[in-house]
């Protein structure tokens, strides 16, 4: 089992990710600010290399498959800098939704374990909305936190003895069925 260990770094590392996001916040609700804007993206990118390495971070965003995603997030991103921040912030809403694309079913399966969010996506408006990202309770794994691809279930076939239904009652030999 891998743990994450919670030491100072990452503590920061996810407070300036959250004070990143805080800022685009305000930054989108203050009419696309460009100060706001370009604090919120400088205080993410710090925070998520704080809080999973600076190795790690740049293998993430260097990835084959990552860079469509990081260059428009960067282009994006220069974007808010010079003066554009409407243009900016859609290219950075497309690079991150194309970084992040393969944390989707993980963040779907957390949403569902929450206690009333849970119970809004497992209704069938929400489910026929997004269901490749929503897997069903049948598929989802209850025991770990891993995502539905991920999980294997191994399924066993029990076989009762031949000469049981002469001492069993009958509805409780349905396992030979």
């Amino acid at each position: 089992m891998v743990s994450f260990e919670m030491n100072d770094r990452k503590k920061i590392g996810l407070g300036l990710t959250g004070f990143g996001i805080f800022f685009s916040f305000l930054g989108i609700i203050f009419f696309f600010d460009k100060g706001l804007l370009a604090m919120g993206n400088i205080l993410f990118i710090s925070g998520v290399s704080l809080t999973i390495g600076p190795k790690s971070t740049m293998q993430f965003f260097m990835k084959r498959q990552n860079f469509k995603g990081t260059i428009s997030f960067g282009v994006g991103f220069f974007f808010v800098v010079i003066g554009w921040p409407v243009i900016g912030m859609i290219l950075e809403a497309y690079g991150f939704i194309i970084l992040f694309s393969g944390f989707w079913p993980t963040l779907a399966v957390f949403l569902q374990r929450i206690p009333i969010l849970g119970w809004v996506f497992q209704q069938p408006f929400v489910r026929s909305i997004l269901p490749h990202h929503f897997p069903t309770s049948k598929s989802r794994s209850t025991s770990s936190g891993l995502a539905p691809s991920t999980t294997k279930v191994l399924h066993l076939r029990i076989r009762a003895p031949r000469d049981l239904h002469k001492t069993w009652p009958s509805h409780l030999l349905l396992l030979n069925k």
